[in-house]
């Protein structure tokens, strides 16, 4: 029993250096990945097109302005103004609600003597107006810069009402992306297993 014992760990020393790494058998350039490792590039490659394209959602910053406006809870809506913008800070948020039209006002330059400097950044500011009855609003952000009123974009919101066409906020887009990278995955798993 030891003689069949020591003939057989003779023989799997043998074979065992006979066999090679999957990685050696290919010339560098002609490599094959391993089923496991195939599964791991994919999901990192669909994990950087997720990231790049959630990146690219949260810098929707432009002029003219980007205005959204998705109705909150208890009858509110939250209403951020963003774009690029250059002179004093705009400051001073005020908003008035009246015949279906949202407008926030917020002044930049005060007069009289309107100084600021004119570097370029990127403002952006969320507003809470509430309350505002149920219905369909126009949204419209407005700065007062030099006592001189200028829109700087225009949006529109439902309030107390499903909207007749469902839409994604950034949030909503990032939560499907990472559910399809997940589904994806796990397709990717079960295909590789067969």
């Amino acid at each position: 029993m030891q003689l069949a014992f020591n003939m057989r760990v003779q023989r799997t020393r043998a074979y065992a250096s006979l066999r090679r790494s999957p990685l050696t058998r290919h010339p560098l350039g002609a490599r094959e990945l391993p089923g496991r490792m195939r599964v791991r590039v994919v999901g990192v490659m669909l994990m950087g097109v997720v990231v790049v394209g959630g990146a690219r959602l949260l810098g929707q910053c432009s002029f003219p302005w980007t205005v959204t406006a998705p109705p909150t809870h208890d009858q509110s809506v939250a209403v951020t103004v963003c774009g690029l913008w250059s002179g004093c800070t705009p400051h001073n948020p005020r908003f008035a609600v009246a015949d279906g039209q949202i407008t926030v006002t917020f002044t930049a330059a005060e007069l009289p003597d309107c100084g600021c400097s004119a570097s370029e950044f990127e403002f952006t500011q969320t507003v809470v107006v509430s309350p505002v009855p149920n219905g369909t609003y126009g949204v419209t952000a407005t700065v007062i810069n030099c006592g001189q009123p200028r829109v700087v974009g225009t949006g529109s919101v439902t309030v107390g009402g499903a909207s007749a066409i469902p839409t994604l906020d950034w949030w909503g887009v990032g939560a499907l992306s990472i559910l399809l990278v997940v589904v994806g995955i796990a397709g990717l798993k079960s295909g590789i297993a067969r």
